[in-house]
């Protein structure tokens, strides 16, 4: 896309808040960039989004808006302000989230003309149905957000590998009325299994995976084989 001259917009899921931040950074020579980016709320990530993969893909990014490309980023996750928070309060249960983050991308594509709007989300918000499985249903953000543009979703699948998570540690029962405590909790490399064994490179298809049902919250999935844990870019 960008290498064919068009103009991109790649929305990452770092808090909103600091979205002024991130365009900050993003106006930086190549030097200052990294110290710059990750002032901004990435010591307290503990996840994918504030990960060592996450900031190595912002840094190419850079470098290839640096050289000329014509590529922009933008944090969109969660309220940005009290007035949007006002504005989607009386949604249920996630709704309020996912709404400010599927405002947040719709107001960030519209400051330019793009010919491409790319979203790194987790699949629960990527998916264009209703949620139902949580406690109290609600639309997530692609959903939201399909009813005024054009979105295709993909889930991710993989091979089986490693990722980093955060969870009890064995043998730890939470008791009723206690809260759960940093020392309660394991944040490191985790084994996980293969969504499928294809054998072969990444690839993206709408549809399903060789051998799979289509899943409808989906237009289709993006197969990236084993995978590695990466741990947190800014530890805490």
């Amino acid at each position: 896309m960008a290498v064919k001259g068009e103009r991109l917009l790649v929305a990452v899921e770092h808090f909103s808040i600091v979205n002024d931040d991130f365009q900050k950074a993003w106006a930086l020579p190549d030097a200052e960039f990294v110290p710059a980016l990750t002032k901004a709320g990435w010591a307290e990530r503990d996840d994918g989004v504030g990960s060592e993969a996450m900031l190595a893909m912002l840094v190419r990014l850079h470098r290839l808006a640096q050289a000329g490309r014509k590529i922009d980023i933008v944090a969109f996750s969660g309220v940005k302000d009290e007035a949007q928070q006002r504005k989607f309060a009386g949604l249920a249960g996630q709704g309020p989230h996912d709404a400010a983050q599927a405002e947040n991308i719709r107001e960030a594509a519209a400051l330019r003309l793009y010919d491409h709007v790319l979203v790194l989300v987790g699949n629960t918000h990527a998916r264009k149905r209703l949620v139902t499985y949580t406690p109290i249903a609600f639309e997530p953000m692609a959903m939201r957000l399909g009813r005024s543009v054009n979105v295709v979703t993909l889930n991710m699948k993989s091979a089986a590998g490693t990722f980093w998570n955060c969870g009890v540690k064995p043998g730890v029962v939470p008791k009723p009325d206690m809260p759960i405590t940093n020392a309660d909790i394991d944040c490191g490399s985790h084994p996980t299994t293969a969504d499928a064994d294809l054998q072969r490179a990444p690839f993206i298809a709408l549809g399903a995976l060789p051998g799979q049902q289509p899943d409808p919250d989906y237009d289709g999935v993006f197969w990236v084989g084993p995978i590695s844990a990466s741990p947190p870019a800014v530890p805490k």
